[in-house]
């Protein structure tokens, strides 16, 4: 076991939702605190809050320490999704909006989530593994190229829990990982691109290997 700080303070920029992962047998529990504007008043001496989290290896640990991007630093078209995924939350905690108000309400019926900015040297593997915070993930389609199976640095990720997509947009939407800076958005009618029937075998194949990481993840 690793174990490190995670100290949290009532002026954290978005997203507010924090979460730390911990291993207990051969599953992953997960859990989170949420910070809304009306709790802080309460407490008016409130200045941090450190939590003593355990981790299976040093990975883990650096891929839950990834600090938020910094939007400057980020290309326009991209800093302004980030941004605006950003506000939207924002809105809804100030506003305490839930439910059918939730701007995530249209995407109840989606599992799928799309993450752009993912470094090319990413694997499946390395995808689930920090995507494993907010959920079960159950299927990952790493869009590569068609002539040198080289990543394109973007997927879709589909959870076992609907609402665990909600947590992944608000929470690794903007997050620096390695060189690049994701942007994590719902997917309303994600479908597989159409193939020829060579193809198709082929990508049955590699979702039938995609499963089986999956799994093997899962149980580790």
């Amino acid at each position: 076991m690793r174990y490190i700080y995670v100290v949290l303070t009532p002026s954290c920029s978005p997203p507010r939702s924090v979460w730390a992962g911990s291993s207990s047998s051969s599953r992953s529990v997960v859990f989170s605190l949420l910070f809304l504007p009306s709790f802080l008043p309460l407490v008016p001496s409130f200045s941090f809050l450190t939590l003593f989290v355990s981790f299976r290896d040093m990975r883990s640990v650096e891929m839950a320490t990834l600090p938020a991007a910094d939007p400057s630093q980020v290309n326009a078209p991209a800093n302004a999704n980030i941004q605006a995924v950003w506000k939207l939350n924002e809105l809804e905690l100030r506003h305490n909006l839930t439910g059918e108000a939730s701007w995530h309400w249209q995407y109840r019926n989606s599992s799928y989530i799309f993450i752009g900015g993912l470094d090319v040297r990413l694997t499946e593997g390395d995808i689930i593994i920090v995507f494993s915070q907010w959920g079960e993930p159950i299927d990952i389609h790493l869009v590569r190229d068609k002539k040198t199976g080289a990543p394109k640095g973007f997927c879709f990720l589909a959870y076992e829990d609907q609402r665990s997509t909600i947590l992944a947009v608000d929470n690794a939407n903007g997050m620096k990982l390695l060189n690049g800076t994701l942007r994590v958005d719902h997917c309303k009618n994600y479908r597989p691109p159409r193939k020829d029937d060579d193809e198709a075998v082929n990508e049955q194949l590699l979702f039938s290997q995609r499963t089986q990481l999956v799994l093997a993840l899962r149980l580790s």
